[in-house]
């Protein structure tokens, strides 16, 4: 005769089993970003959310992204790429490292000035720091290009959306501790 212990620990493993059968089916997708930015501010809009993005929006020289100079007026780099350019296949457009970029004429303006930010950061870093790599240049800038970002919406834009008494209310504008 059984037990009710042993009953329970034949159901387990029959559970478990029936679990392990199942699980063998299923395709487990880890570390993937799905999406073509990421959901935070961390500046892949301007960056990219992947490695080979980033590889295209960089110029390798100075740690500067690729701009577009239409007489004197950096612009974001022009693509023909589908991915990029939302209607028709063969039009030109704006390449950054949002594929909504052309959706919307102010993302275009934001992303502009945010890679200009980016690459007159990288100017004044190479003139404080001339023995730094061109590698460290670009993400130093990028470090302070986020930081600007995160700031402007977090100080500023979320204060006008929500107004100042919820920022104050939810914290936004207290320094964190870990900051000072």
């Amino acid at each position: 005769m059984m037990s009710s212990a042993d009953n329970l620990t034949k159901g387990v493993s029959i559970l478990l089993g029936y679990l392990y059968l199942q699980i063998q089916n299923v395709k487990w997708y880890t570390g993937i970003q799905r999406s073509k930015v990421t959901h935070s501010l961390d500046g892949s809009p301007i960056y990219g959310s992947s490695l080979a993005k980033a590889k295209n929006l960089r110029t390798f020289r100075l740690g500067k992204l690729k701009m577009f100079n239409d007489f004197g007026r950096y612009l974001l780099p022009l693509t023909t790429e589908k991915d990029e350019c939302t209607d028709d296949s063969g039009k030109t457009c704006f390449k950054s490292g949002d594929g909504r970029t052309n959706q919307m004429i102010s993302l275009v303006v934001i992303y502009i000035l945010l890679a200009r930010e980016h690459n007159k950061i990288c100017d004044i870093l190479c003139q404080l720091n001339p023995h730094w790599s061109y590698g460290k240049l670009y993400q130093e800038a990028r470090k302070i290009v986020i930081a600007e970002l995160q700031h402007i919406v977090f100080k500023e834009w979320l204060a006008i959306i929500i107004g100042t008494d919820q920022t104050h209310r939810f914290g936004v504008y207290e320094i964190p501790p870990w900051l000072c």
